[in-house]
């Protein structure tokens, strides 16, 4: 007659053994899983809005010191109105046809430009609606008899801001029944940093290069001579992950000394990863254009 015969206490413990090793494996590998979809999925999201950011920034640059074709027939110029918000700008002061300005800091720039309408494609026809191809903060059309300022600069709460202001033109209520004349639109809110060099390319000029505002206005040059913009905007996406570690001093380079002339002293120009956002994902996205200034007009 057979007997029925259990575990016994050592193969028991062998079996609680084997599961342990296996329950950890698998603990680690979805850990591991979960960690890498997050950075995974929060790279992917910082490149797509490092896209999004860059495609905003550059329609809404390159259109510093547009006129348009009805004032350039004209012989119309772009008068020197001051701001009335220039706090952190050596010389706020504008001049005729000046286009662009920036910050002592170099992480605030100005750029001026005026509508563009159907009178502009269709000559003589007195249409003053907007056609589309030049643009305020929002996206919208901006009229011919309009002429803006932007201002672009990081506010630590919201990201990347626009603000605008109309200069010379209609009034709001002509222009946008919603749009106030003085008003700030965020355009993206994981912007953590923006760092602005201004390029000279004078023909058979000797001061040619990038410049950062504090040198560029301390130099032979000034902002009539600026022809092109070098930026770059560092966005910050959260991982989810509080694994994520990095050394509390941990920083990027925007911009490396060589790219700049002026630079004795001054050494890179960094970004400090804060404390409290060392579980980010981080990305540098850079772009250059060329502008509309004065000596292109001469």
């Amino acid at each position: 007659m057979n007997k029925n015969k259990g575990f016994g206490l050592i193969e028991l413990m062998v079996s609680i053994l084997i599961a342990s090793i296996i329950v950890t494996g698998l603990y680690s590998l979805l850990t591991s899983s979960v960690v890498n979809y997050g950075f995974s999925n929060a790279s992917s999201g910082a490149a797509k809005t490092s896209r999004q950011v860059g495609n905003i920034f550059n329609t809404l640059i390159s259109q510093a010191g547009f006129m348009g074709y009805r004032m350039v027939m004209v012989g119309a110029t772009n008068q020197p109105i001051n701001s009335a918000y220039n706090i952190g700008y050596a010389n706020p002061n504008w001049r005729e046809n000046q286009s662009i300005m920036g910050s002592n800091n170099g992480q605030r720039l100005k750029i001026r430009f005026n509508g563009s309408s159907l009178e502009d494609d269709l000559v003589n026809t007195g249409e003053t609606q907007s056609n589309g191809y030049v643009l305020d903060c929002r996206g919208i059309g901006v009229p011919n008899n309009v002429q803006l300022e932007l201002e672009f600069f990081v506010n630590p709460n919201s990201g990347l801001v626009c603000r605008q202001n109309i200069l010379a033109g209609t009034g709001a209520a002509n222009f946008d029944n919603s749009f106030d004349e003085q008003q700030e639109f965020v355009i993206d809110s994981t912007v953590r940093r923006l760092e602005v060099l201004y390029g000279v390319s004078i023909p058979n000029g000797n001061n040619n290069g990038y410049y950062r505002a504090a040198d560029l206005i301390n130099s032979p040059l000034d902002w009539h001579n600026v022809s092109n913009i070098r930026y770059a905007l560092v966005t910050s996406v959260d991982t989810g992950q509080r694994l994520v570690t990095t050394p509390g001093n941990a920083q990027l380079v925007v911009f490396q000394s060589n790219e700049f002339v002026n630079n004795d002293g001054v050494g890179d120009i960094v970004f400090q990863i804060e404390n409290g956002r060392q579980s980010f994902v981080h990305r540098i996205m850079k772009g250059d254009i060329s502008i509309l200034n004065q000596y292109q007009y001469l």
